[in-house]
Protein backbone atom coordinates (compact mmCIF):
# COMPACT_ATOMS: atom_id res chain seq x y z
CA UNK A 1 0.00 0.00 0.00
CA UNK A 2 1.46 3.18 -1.10
CA UNK A 3 1.59 5.90 2.00
CA UNK A 4 3.85 8.57 0.31
CA UNK A 5 4.38 10.24 -3.04
CA UNK A 6 7.97 11.89 -3.45
CA UNK A 7 8.41 14.08 -6.73
CA UNK A 8 11.04 15.46 -9.03
CA UNK A 9 11.06 18.92 -10.09
CA UNK A 10 12.04 19.48 -13.39
CA UNK A 11 10.26 18.83 -16.53
CA UNK A 12 8.17 16.82 -13.84
CA UNK A 13 6.29 19.59 -11.56
CA UNK A 14 7.95 22.09 -13.41
CA UNK A 15 8.63 23.19 -17.19
CA UNK A 16 12.23 25.19 -18.45
CA UNK A 17 10.29 27.55 -20.94
CA UNK A 18 13.54 28.52 -22.81
CA UNK A 19 14.87 26.13 -24.97
CA UNK A 20 18.30 27.93 -25.04
CA UNK A 21 19.18 28.00 -21.32
CA UNK A 22 21.94 30.23 -22.00
CA UNK A 23 19.84 32.79 -22.69
CA UNK A 24 18.56 32.87 -19.38
CA UNK A 25 22.30 33.87 -17.83
CA UNK A 26 22.31 37.77 -19.04
CA UNK A 27 19.24 38.95 -18.38
CA UNK A 28 19.46 36.87 -14.67
CA UNK A 29 22.70 38.85 -14.44
CA UNK A 30 22.11 42.28 -15.37
CA UNK A 31 19.80 43.43 -12.94
CA UNK A 32 22.51 42.61 -9.77
CA UNK A 33 25.37 44.49 -12.17
CA UNK A 34 23.34 47.41 -12.15
CA UNK A 35 22.45 47.49 -8.63
CA UNK A 36 26.59 47.43 -8.18
CA UNK A 37 27.00 49.83 -10.71
CA UNK A 38 24.28 51.78 -9.28
CA UNK A 39 26.12 51.83 -5.79
CA UNK A 40 29.58 53.24 -7.11
CA UNK A 41 31.35 49.61 -7.12
CA UNK A 42 34.11 49.82 -9.79
CA UNK A 43 32.73 47.05 -11.90
CA UNK A 44 34.51 45.54 -15.72
CA UNK A 45 32.34 46.28 -18.63
CA UNK A 46 29.38 44.05 -18.53
CA UNK A 47 30.86 41.80 -21.65
CA UNK A 48 33.28 40.84 -19.26
CA UNK A 49 31.19 40.58 -16.22
CA UNK A 50 29.36 38.33 -18.07
CA UNK A 51 32.55 36.03 -19.09
CA UNK A 52 33.69 35.80 -15.46
CA UNK A 53 29.97 34.82 -14.60
CA UNK A 54 29.80 32.14 -16.99
CA UNK A 55 33.01 30.75 -16.64
CA UNK A 56 32.15 30.44 -12.93
CA UNK A 57 29.06 28.26 -14.03
CA UNK A 58 31.25 25.97 -16.50
CA UNK A 59 33.66 25.30 -13.53
CA UNK A 60 31.39 24.76 -11.22
CA UNK A 61 28.95 22.21 -13.01
CA UNK A 62 32.28 20.18 -14.09
CA UNK A 63 33.16 19.80 -10.64
CA UNK A 64 29.42 19.32 -9.64
CA UNK A 65 30.51 16.17 -12.39
CA UNK A 66 33.46 15.00 -10.92
CA UNK A 67 32.71 14.95 -7.31
CA UNK A 68 28.79 14.51 -7.46
CA UNK A 69 28.56 16.66 -5.22
CA UNK A 70 26.17 19.80 -5.42
CA UNK A 71 27.18 23.37 -6.73
CA UNK A 72 25.84 26.28 -4.10
CA UNK A 73 24.36 29.04 -5.84
CA UNK A 74 25.27 31.95 -3.51
CA UNK A 75 28.47 30.75 -3.11
CA UNK A 76 28.98 30.56 -6.86
CA UNK A 77 28.44 34.24 -7.14
CA UNK A 78 30.59 34.98 -4.34
CA UNK A 79 33.40 33.67 -6.03
CA UNK A 80 32.34 35.68 -9.27
CA UNK A 81 32.00 38.70 -7.47
CA UNK A 82 35.80 38.81 -5.81
CA UNK A 83 37.15 37.48 -9.47
CA UNK A 84 34.94 41.45 -10.56
CA UNK A 85 36.83 42.86 -7.70
CA UNK A 86 34.05 42.65 -5.05
CA UNK A 87 34.56 41.46 -1.85
CA UNK A 88 31.54 41.39 0.73
CA UNK A 89 30.54 38.72 3.09
CA UNK A 90 28.44 35.80 2.58
CA UNK A 91 24.72 37.36 4.23
CA UNK A 92 25.49 40.70 1.67
CA UNK A 93 26.55 37.98 -1.20
CA UNK A 94 22.74 36.55 -0.38
CA UNK A 95 20.74 39.37 0.23
CA UNK A 96 21.67 40.52 -3.53
CA UNK A 97 21.38 37.39 -4.91
CA UNK A 98 17.91 37.48 -3.50
CA UNK A 99 17.03 40.94 -4.44
CA UNK A 100 18.47 40.52 -7.82
CA UNK A 101 18.79 36.87 -9.35
CA UNK A 102 16.87 34.89 -8.29
CA UNK A 103 13.24 36.74 -9.28
CA UNK A 104 14.44 36.55 -12.82
CA UNK A 105 15.48 33.34 -12.73
CA UNK A 106 12.08 31.97 -11.52
CA UNK A 107 10.05 33.84 -14.26
CA UNK A 108 11.43 31.23 -16.91
CA UNK A 109 9.58 28.14 -15.07
CA UNK A 110 6.31 27.02 -15.63
CA UNK A 111 4.11 24.75 -13.19
CA UNK A 112 2.83 22.09 -15.31
CA UNK A 113 -1.01 22.37 -16.53
CA UNK A 114 -1.96 18.92 -14.68
CA UNK A 115 0.52 19.85 -11.16
CA UNK A 116 -1.86 21.57 -8.93
CA UNK A 117 -5.08 19.35 -9.06
CA UNK A 118 -3.26 16.29 -9.15
CA UNK A 119 -0.98 17.15 -5.83
CA UNK A 120 -4.27 18.38 -4.09
CA UNK A 121 -6.12 14.88 -4.75
CA UNK A 122 -2.89 12.98 -3.78
CA UNK A 123 -3.24 15.20 0.03
CA UNK A 124 -6.95 14.67 0.32
CA UNK A 125 -6.66 10.99 -0.51
CA UNK A 126 -4.11 11.04 3.03
CA UNK A 127 -0.80 10.63 1.05
CA UNK A 128 2.42 11.93 2.94
CA UNK A 129 3.94 14.04 0.16
CA UNK A 130 7.30 15.17 -0.34
CA UNK A 131 10.36 16.91 -2.95
CA UNK A 132 13.36 15.73 -4.15
CA UNK A 133 15.62 17.72 -6.34
CA UNK A 134 18.50 18.19 -8.15
CA UNK A 135 19.36 22.03 -8.13
CA UNK A 136 22.16 24.51 -7.64
CA UNK A 137 19.31 27.24 -6.05
CA UNK A 138 19.10 28.00 -2.80
CA UNK A 139 16.60 26.21 -0.67
CA UNK A 140 14.33 29.50 -0.05
CA UNK A 141 14.02 30.07 -4.11
CA UNK A 142 12.58 27.02 -4.93
CA UNK A 143 10.43 27.39 -2.19
CA UNK A 144 9.69 31.03 -3.09
CA UNK A 145 8.55 29.57 -6.59
CA UNK A 146 6.07 26.69 -5.06
CA UNK A 147 4.95 29.03 -2.69
CA UNK A 148 3.69 31.22 -5.95
CA UNK A 149 2.26 28.52 -7.47
CA UNK A 150 0.36 27.20 -4.46
CA UNK A 151 2.11 24.25 -4.27
CA UNK A 152 4.43 24.73 -1.16
CA UNK A 153 1.79 23.86 1.76
CA UNK A 154 1.42 20.29 0.12
CA UNK A 155 5.04 19.55 0.33
CA UNK A 156 6.35 19.57 4.27
CA UNK A 157 8.92 17.70 3.03
CA UNK A 158 11.41 19.57 0.84
CA UNK A 159 14.65 18.14 -0.40
CA UNK A 160 16.82 20.11 -2.16
CA UNK A 161 20.43 19.02 -3.49
CA UNK A 162 21.80 22.52 -2.88
CA UNK A 163 21.00 22.18 0.94
CA UNK A 164 21.88 18.58 1.78
CA UNK A 165 25.23 18.51 -0.84
CA UNK A 166 24.28 14.93 -2.06
CA UNK A 167 22.78 14.51 -5.57
CA UNK A 168 20.24 12.10 -6.82
CA UNK A 169 20.77 9.29 -7.70
CA UNK A 170 22.83 8.92 -4.11
CA UNK A 171 21.34 6.80 -2.14
CA UNK A 172 21.89 9.68 0.65
CA UNK A 173 19.37 11.89 -0.92
CA UNK A 174 16.65 9.16 -1.17
CA UNK A 175 17.26 8.13 2.75
CA UNK A 176 16.92 11.24 4.14
CA UNK A 177 13.80 12.20 2.32
CA UNK A 178 12.13 9.22 3.90
CA UNK A 179 13.64 9.38 7.32
CA UNK A 180 11.60 12.92 7.17
CA UNK A 181 8.96 12.04 5.76
CA UNK A 182 8.95 8.98 8.12
CA UNK A 183 7.56 6.17 5.74
CA UNK A 184 9.39 2.94 4.52
CA UNK A 185 10.46 3.02 0.93
CA UNK A 186 8.23 -0.07 -0.44
CA UNK A 187 5.41 1.84 0.80
CA UNK A 188 6.82 5.37 -0.94
CA UNK A 189 6.73 6.18 -4.68
CA UNK A 190 9.01 8.35 -6.58
CA UNK A 191 7.62 10.04 -9.37
CA UNK A 192 9.92 11.75 -11.99
CA UNK A 193 11.40 12.01 -15.69
CA UNK A 194 14.88 10.85 -15.16
CA UNK A 195 15.69 7.23 -15.64
CA UNK A 196 18.92 7.00 -13.49
CA UNK A 197 18.83 9.95 -11.29
CA UNK A 198 14.82 9.56 -10.35
CA UNK A 199 14.10 5.84 -11.17
CA UNK A 200 17.46 4.12 -10.56
CA UNK A 201 18.12 5.94 -7.50
CA UNK A 202 14.49 5.83 -6.17
CA UNK A 203 14.60 2.47 -7.21
CA UNK A 204 17.66 1.31 -5.29
CA UNK A 205 16.20 2.41 -2.40
CA UNK A 206 12.70 -0.35 -2.94
CA UNK A 207 11.02 2.86 -3.35
CA UNK A 208 7.71 2.25 -6.38
CA UNK A 209 9.04 4.29 -9.40
CA UNK A 210 6.44 5.91 -11.85
CA UNK A 211 8.11 7.63 -15.61
CA UNK A 212 6.85 11.01 -16.51
CA UNK A 213 7.48 10.95 -19.79
CA UNK A 214 4.96 12.73 -22.36
CA UNK A 215 6.97 11.16 -25.81
CA UNK A 216 6.45 7.81 -24.61
CA UNK A 217 9.09 5.10 -23.45
CA UNK A 218 12.66 6.27 -24.04
CA UNK A 219 15.14 4.42 -26.46
CA UNK A 220 17.26 2.03 -24.55
CA UNK A 221 15.46 1.90 -21.77
CA UNK A 222 17.50 -0.29 -19.39
CA UNK A 223 15.73 0.79 -15.75
CA UNK A 224 12.17 -0.19 -16.42
CA UNK A 225 9.84 2.03 -14.28
CA UNK A 226 6.85 0.77 -12.32
CA UNK A 227 4.52 2.59 -14.08
CA UNK A 228 4.86 5.03 -17.00
CA UNK A 229 2.32 8.33 -17.67
CA UNK A 230 2.25 10.44 -20.38
CA UNK A 231 0.49 13.42 -18.20
CA UNK A 232 0.74 13.86 -14.44
CA UNK A 233 -3.01 13.65 -14.99
CA UNK A 234 -2.42 9.81 -14.74
CA UNK A 235 -1.07 9.74 -11.92
CA UNK A 236 -3.86 9.25 -9.39
CA UNK A 237 -5.64 6.91 -11.08
CA UNK A 238 -1.92 4.60 -11.22
CA UNK A 239 -1.34 4.94 -7.36
CA UNK A 240 -5.52 3.98 -7.17
CA UNK A 241 -6.26 7.71 -5.78
CA UNK A 242 -10.52 7.87 -6.81
CA UNK A 243 -12.19 10.75 -7.43
CA UNK A 244 -9.95 12.64 -9.76
CA UNK A 245 -10.90 12.90 -13.54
Amino acid sequence: MIEAALFDLGDTLFHFELANPRAVLEPAVRPLYDHLAEEGWKLPPFAAYLRIVRRQLVLAYLWSRITRREVRFVQMVARGLRRSGIRVDAAQTLEWTRRHMLPVIHGFFKLDDDALSVVSALHQAGLKLGVVSNTMLPGFAIDDSLEHCGLLKYFPVRIYSSEVGYMKPNRRIFRIALEALGTQADRTVFIGDHLVNDLKGASRMGMQTVLASPNGAPRRMRIRPGHMIARLAELPAVLGVEGHA
